[in-house]
């Protein structure tokens, strides 16, 4: 049996001008696999959510350090995980937990980010980062057969 798994990796500095090579990354992973155009503008989306709400962590120091967006292509799935976005899993619960950063508004937008990625991708999930916090994680499913080369 072979290992069809494949990963890969964007790293980028904590800033708001870097969300839209994220979308074009995520973009390019999904159409190299075939996903349906449909699809990767739902995508492009959930990844600008998912990399904004890590760049708001990391603005009210939550987490340090670059913003990783990682995607993962496993058999027929595409998982995109954005790292330690500063929302806490909550165990059992699959509400998790935002801490509040102080404006009312920032909250209510936070929220509002990842209820939209669970619209987009009811796969959505937060996952334990390895630097503390959460991740945000969704997956998009692949056309049975790779595109033609």
């Amino acid at each position: 049996m072979t290992d069809r798994s494949e990963s890969y990796l964007l790293e980028f500095p904590p800033e708001a001008h870097y969300v839209s090579t994220a979308r074009i990354f995520g973009a390019g992973v999904a159409r190299t696999f075939g996903a349906d155009e449909d699809l990767v503008e739902d995508l492009k989306i959930a990844v600008s959510e998912a990399c904004t709400n890590a760049i708001k962590a990391r603005e009210q120091g939550t987490v340090d350090g670059p913003v990783r967006l990682w995607v993962r292509r496993e058999e027929d799935l595409l998982s995109f995980e954005a790292e330690d976005t500063g929302i806490q899993p909550a165990g059992d619960s699959p509400e998790p937990i935002i801490p509040s950063s102080g404006s009312t508004s920032e909250d209510i937008a936070r929220r509002l980010s990842l209820e939209t990625i669970r619209v987009l991708f009811p796969s959505t999930e937060i996952v334990p980062g390895d630097k503390g916090g959460g991740n945000i994680r969704f997956s998009v499913p692949l056309p049975a057969s790779p595109p033609p080369a």
